[in-house]
């Protein structure tokens, strides 16, 4: 399995977006799987933030098998409340 450093590089065009629109994105890795959980700064702009299933689709194109070791089914998505 890839380490958190390299799950980091490869999602860092999408955690470039979300730096932009006031959210940061926790990375971590647990046997089996990547979970991932987009968090809302303080100035976050509700607005800004597309649809949960959306953001997911976008971050398992940038996580591929043969570089995380895992299936798409192995990552975990959590969204802040509001959305």
């Amino acid at each position: 399995m890839t380490s958190e450093h390299r799950i980091r590089q490869l999602l860092r065009p999408l955690t470039g977006a979300l730096e932009a629109d006031g959210y940061a994105l926790e990375v971590s890795l647990r046997p089996g799987v990547i979970a991932l959980q987009v968090v809302a700064g303080s100035d976050a702009c509700d607005d800004c933030l597309v649809p949960r299933e959306m953001m997911e689709q976008m971050f398992r194109a940038r996580l591929p098998t043969h570089e995380t070791g895992l299936n798409h089914d192995n990552v975990s998505l959590r969204y802040p409340e509001h959305h």
